[in-house]
């Protein structure tokens, strides 16, 4: 009688050959089918939990998916769209002041407020700008534009010189669109202002990477490259 245990079970009842084959190829496949999941799942962990080094590759994607997907501001009349075209376009800062003064008394809303903000800001009423901005974000607490430049300033030390109050705001509006490159700008702006130049870098990188032919992103990167290159 010989002892199972020296024996070698067919289980596919097939040719020693052949069944060495099929187990090759179950090998292969097995592999195969273990790399594809892999890297599924390092894709998944890329988009929805990324690495700082690849969180400018996320928000990129992010950034085609709203520009595919893009959210228009809609004007209340005609009236509206001249004078804010107008206030956009006027180089005198009083008389932008006038036109989203306009803008504002034709519709009242958290985007021609900061219009109104920034005109304000433009020229050097700083108190004005903010109060106004305070506005916008009573119409809106969730709009971008005037969380961003609310914040921005606050933090400023020629603003109001508060810097965890102003990067609250921006921190927040990051938070509502990860795409909004002024945001990570104005952030990578007042974290140089406290010296925190990797974390300056870290904002400037991604703002780089979500609009790379920005000129003005580009110079600050540069300099926060050669700030941060010296101090290793």
């Amino acid at each position: 009688m010989t002892k199972q245990s020296n024996q070698k079970i067919n289980y596919l009842d097939l040719p020693t050959e052949t069944n060495k084959s099929a187990q090759v190829m179950f090998v292969i496949l097995g592999s195969l089918g273990f790399l594809v999941i892999g890297m599924i799942i390092i894709i998944l962990v890329a988009m929805y939990h990324p690495p700082i080094q690849l969180v400018p590759l996320q928000l990129v994607i992010l950034q085609e998916k709203k520009i595919l997907f893009p959210t228009h501001y809609e004007y209340k009349n005609d009236a509206e769209k001249q004078a804010v075209d107008k206030a956009l376009n006027d180089l005198d800062p009083i008389k932008r002041v006038s036109d989203s003064e306009n803008a504002v008394n034709i519709n009242p809303s958290a985007q021609n407020y900061v219009l109104l903000g920034t005109s304000y800001w433009n020229e050097g009423e700083k108190d004005m700008a903010r109060t106004t901005f305070e506005q916008a974000l009573k119409k809106d607490s969730n709009n971008i534009e005037a969380n961003a430049y609310y914040g921005y300033l606050w933090g400023l030390k020629s603003g109001f010189n508060d810097f965890k109050k102003g990067k609250g705001f921006l921190d927040k509006a990051i938070q509502i669109d990860p795409t909004d490159t002024q945001s990570y700008y104005f952030s990578a702006l007042l974290l140089s202002e406290q010296e925190n130049y990797v974390e300056a870098k870290k904002m400037i990188d991604i703002a780089v990477a979500l609009a790379p032919d920005n000129i003005n992103y580009k110079q600050i990167q540069n300099e926060l490259n050669l700030i941060v290159s010296r101090k290793l």
